[in-house]
């Protein structure tokens, strides 16, 4: 079981998302919509996975937030965006990604990334 926590700014969206992670048997261990509640989590560790939206509440976005964790840890992240996506990812392949999904997002789509970034596929 990984630990994931998710970064998102719809608290319906987060729900939702907690839910499949546990019905894919991961453990989601925070779900936040900050930035800075973002790099405090990891920086308690026991981080395995951040889905992380680009847009988030407060003065910073999902791929600063990631700026500053990638200063200390190498977690991996999923981004996830309503914006067109060439829009956010030059800015986010900075941070290394394990990859990207469209919203609205597609529960085979996350599964299969999950997977793919645990080494399950």
């Amino acid at each position: 079981m990984k630990s994931i926590i998710i970064v998102e700014n719809d608290f319906i969206i987060a729900l939702a998302l907690k839910k499949e992670i546990q019905r894919l048997g991961h453990e989601v261990t925070a779900t936040l919509d900050n930035g800075k509640a973002a790099i405090a989590k990891v920086k308690q560790g026991l981080v395995d996975l951040i889905l992380m939206e680009t847009r988030l509440f407060g003065e910073m976005d999902g791929i600063e937030a990631m700026n500053q964790i990638r200063r200390f840890s190498g977690v991996p992240v999923i981004y996830m965006t309503g914006q067109p996506l060439e829009s956010i990812k030059k800015r986010a392949l900075q941070t290394r990604p394990a990859g990207y999904l469209s919203k609205p997002l597609k529960t085979k789509d996350l599964e299969e990334l999950v997977g793919k970034t645990f080494g399950e596929n």
